[in-house]
C-alpha cells in the first residue's frame, strides 16, 4: 500500500502532483505543434424515417470513432443521422487545439438542430463548445446536449467529490500508473483498462475484435493531451445558451472515474433543468453486457422525447 504522504492525491503528494502537472502543462503548451483544421468524420445516415436532430458524437481519451459505431448503428435504426468525430490526440494537444478542429469541422458540415454528445473527455470538450462556440452560431445550430460519463468543468468541488467516493479513479490508478499517465499520456496496463473502463466481471464487449482488441487499442492509442488535466484550472463557466435547451446527464452507476451520483449535483448548478439517466450495471465506457438495453434504449427514448 502507498504511504499517504507519497500518494499523488493525498498528503503532500497532492501538492507535488499538482505542481508537476502545472509545470508540464506550461511546457507542453509552449511546445505544442499546429494542428490540421478538419477532423475525419464517420457519418451514418438514418435507416428509417429521418428525425430532425442529427447527433454528433465526440469520444473520450484513447477512444476513436470505433468506440461509437455500435451506438451509431442503433441510432440509425431509430431514424437518427449521426456523425462521429475522430479527434487528433497528442501529448502536446490542449483543449483549445481540439476545439479549433471541432469547430472548423462542425462548420464544414453545415448541420442544424444538432444534439452534441460527448463521452468522458469528449464531454469536457462539449461543455467548452457550449460555453464558447455555440453562442456565436445561429440559434438553429444546437438543439440539445448529452454529457455522458463526464465531469463538470472548472469545479474543484467536483474533484473533491470524486476523491471522496468509495471507489474512485485516484485509488484505482496508484502512484506509478498516475505518474506514468501524467508524463506519457498513456494508460499503464491491461488490468488498469479493466478497472477503469469495465466492470470487474466483464469478459466480453460488443466491439469488433472483442475485449482483447479493445484493450489492445487502448494500450496502443496515441498519447493523449491535456483537456482532462487542465479543465479544473479554467474559469467557472456560464451557459446562457442552454437556458431553454434540453440537457441530459448520462451516467454509469458503477463508474469509478466520474461517479454520477457524486457529480450530478455540481452539473445541476450549471444546468438546473437537466434530465438525468444513471445506468445500472455499467462502468465508465458503457461496454458491459446489456448496454444496448440499459444505456442505448433510454438514451434513444430521451432523444425521441425532445423532437418537435
Amino acid at each position: 500500500e502507498i504511504c499517504p504522504c507519497l500518494h499523488p492525491m493525498t498528503g503532500t503528494g497532492i501538492h507535488h502532483g499538482h505542481l508537476l502537472a502545472a509545470a508540464a502543462l506550461c511546457l507542453a503548451y509552449l511546445l505544442r505543434p499546429k494542428r490540421p483544421k478538419l477532423l475525419t468524420v464517420v457519418h451514418l445516415a438514418a435507416a428509417s424515417e429521418k428525425k430532425q436532430t442529427p447527433v454528433v458524437l465526440i469520444p473520450g481519451m484513447w477512444h476513436g470513432t470505433w468506440y461509437f459505431q455500435a451506438l451509431q448503428q442503433l441510432l440509425s435504426e431509430q431514424g437518427f443521422d449521426s456523425y462521429i468525430l475522430e479527434l487528433r490526440p497528442g501529448r502536446l494537444v490542449f483543449a483549445s487545439d481540439h476545439l479549433q478542429m471541432i469547430q472548423a469541422t462542425l462548420q464544414s458540415l453545415s448541420l442544424k438542430n444538432v444534439v452534441l454528445l460527448g463521452h468522458s473527455q469528449g464531454g469536457i470538450l462539449v461543455q467548452r463548445l457550449l460555453r464558447d462556440f455555440v453562442p456565436r452560431l445561429p440559434g438553429d445550430f444546437l438543439h440539445a446536449a448529452v454529457l455522458s460519463a463526464t465531469v463538470p468543468i472548472s469545479s474543484l468541488g467536483a474533484g473533491f467529490a470524486m476523491m471522496n467516493h468509495k471507489t474512485n479513479v485516484f485509488k484505482e490508478y496508484g502512484l506509478v500508473a498516475f505518474y506514468f499517465y501524467l508524463f506519457t499520456g498513456r494508460i499503464w496496463d491491461s488490468s488498469l483498462v479493466q478497472r477503469l473502463f469495465l466492470l470487474p466481471t466483464t469478459e466480453s464487449v460488443s466491439l469488433e475484435g472483442g475485449k482483447a482488441r479493445y484493450v489492445q487499442r487502448l494500450l496502443q492509442a496515441p498519447c493523449d493531451g491535456w483537456p482532462t488535466t487542465e479543465h479544473p484550472f479554467w474559469l467557472r463557466p456560464r451557459f446562457p445558451v442552454m437556458a431553454e435547451k434540453p440537457v441530459l446527464l448520462l451516467g454509469a452507476e458503477e463508474d469509478v472515474i466520474y461517479p454520477p451520483r457524486s457529480l450530478n449535483p455540481f452539473f445541476h448548478s450549471y444546468f438546473p433543468r437537466a434530465s438525468e439517466i444513471v445506468v445500472p450495471g455499467q462502468a465508465h465506457c458503457f461496454l458491459d453486457p446489456g448496454w444496448e438495453e440499459s444505456m442505448a434504449q433510454p438514451l434513444i427514448r430521451w432523444l425521441n422525447s425532445i423532437q418537435g
